[in-house]
Parts: structure tokens; C-alpha cells; sequence
């Protein structure tokens, strides 16, 4: 069954999350904050590069939405990944086992809702630890992540579908692209291709602002 439905301080301020996104995000946002008149600190979102067409920035609760980090938060990337990353079991705490109808083998997913789905990313160690030494991993939307452990040809292609059709499906599309990490870095590990009978959506939401 299918998951369906996301140096300038001291010290940074608490509850950032990491969220990977699509790579047009950052000027999606600023078109969007400039468009409402904020300064143009407000409107430059605090992020880097993550992998193929995909960045990592920061979100964090501010009891009403989630609210991106920009430039006006005086914050750096890099402080902020290292407050986000947190203990690794914490962080893969929310991957859930998700069972798939006439297979015996499972994949992960976390999709809580928390702002915190994209942090198990940022032990990639850990993450891949927990699948038997290798891992991939699906970004199909903002606030989704599944992973499974790569090797049998039939489960990597029903699993590679599923993160596809979430990509189609779901509001906030990030990316199509399946990723494995390295030892370096992500890398983009494949990508599944359904027949056109959709077209996924290419245009890249502004994300809420605060």
C-alpha cells in the first residue's frame, strides 16, 4: 500500500529542520517575498546545494506554519545543518516499515508531519546502517522521504514507481530522481519513467513565508 497524502550567530536559533527541495525553490521564494515587499534579506532563502536538481534549507515551526530560514535570520547553512541534524536515532526515528502487497520485503517512509522528515538524510551512515549497508532514497515531495536497501531488480522497480507517482500525485513536488549516497555525498542512483499519460507538474510552489 502506497504512502500518500514533505558564521553570523552565535548560536542558532532552536527547532530548525532540514527540508531538501526542488532547486528552484530559492528564486521561486524571492520572487514570491519581493512580490510582497519584504527586504531583500527576508527574501533569500538560507540554503546549499544537496544533489541532483535539489537543495537542502531549513524550516522550523513558528506556531502557526512552518517558516523558511532566509538571510534576515542571520544564520548560515552550515550552522544550521549542524543544529538540525541532531542524535541519528532521533532523526530515523520516524522511518515506519511499509509492507508491499505481494512482495516480503519492505521499504521505509516517514511522512509525520513534523517539519524533522528530510533529517535521517543527514546521516547517511546511519541511514544506510539500517538497511544492511546500502540505501536508496526517494524525495518525491516536501515533507516525504522513502528509502529501502537496493538489490532485487522487481522491488527496486515497484518501489521506484511508487515514489514516481507520489512525484505526479502530491502537492509540493521536490524531485522524480532516486538517490544513494557515496560516501561523499548523494548521487542520483536512477530514475523511473511511466508512460505519458501524465505529465508531472514542473513549476516549483513558493514556500509559506513567515
Amino acid at each position: 500500500m502506497w504512502l500518500a497524502a514533505l558564521a553570523w550567530a552565535a548560536d542558532p536559533a532552536p527547532g530548525w529542520a532540514p527540508s531538501v527541495e526542488a532547486s528552484g525553490v530559492v528564486e521561486a521564494y524571492r520572487a514570491w517575498a519581493s512580490g510582497r515587499g519584504r527586504p531583500a534579506p527576508a527574501a533569500e532563502l538560507v540554503c546549499r546545494p544537496f544533489a541532483e536538481a535539489t537543495v537542502l534549507c531549513f524550516t522550523r515551526d513558528d506556531g502557526k506554519k512552518r517558516v523558511y530560514a532566509t538571510a534576515a535570520d542571520r544564520q548560515t547553512a552550515a550552522t544550521l545543518e549542524a543544529a538540525a541534524a541532531g542524535e541519528a536515532p532521533a532523526a530515523l526515528a520516524c522511518l515506519e516499515d511499509v509492507a508491499v502487497e505481494g512482495s516480503t520485503r519492505r521499504y521505509a517512509a516517514c511522512a509525520a508531519g513534523t517539519g524533522a522528515e528530510h533529517r535521517p538524510l543527514l546521516h547517511p551512515a546511519a541511514l544506510a546502517a539500517r538497511f544492511g549497508g546500502s540505501v536508496v532514497v526517494g524525495i518525491p515531495a516536501r515533507g516525504v522521504l522513502v528509502a529501502w536497501a537496493p538489490g532485487d531488480l522487481e522491488f527496486d522497480t515497484v518501489v521506484g514507481v511508487g515514489v514516481r507517482r507520489m512525484y505526479e500525485s502530491l502537492p509540493d513536488p521536490v524531485s522524480p530522481l532516486l538517490y544513494t549516497w557515496n560516501g561523499l555525498g548523494w548521487v542520483t542512483w536512477g530514475e523511473v519513467r511511466l508512460a505519458p499519460t501524465a505529465t508531472p507538474s514542473e513549476s516549483v510552489p513558493a514556500p509559506p513565508g513567515p
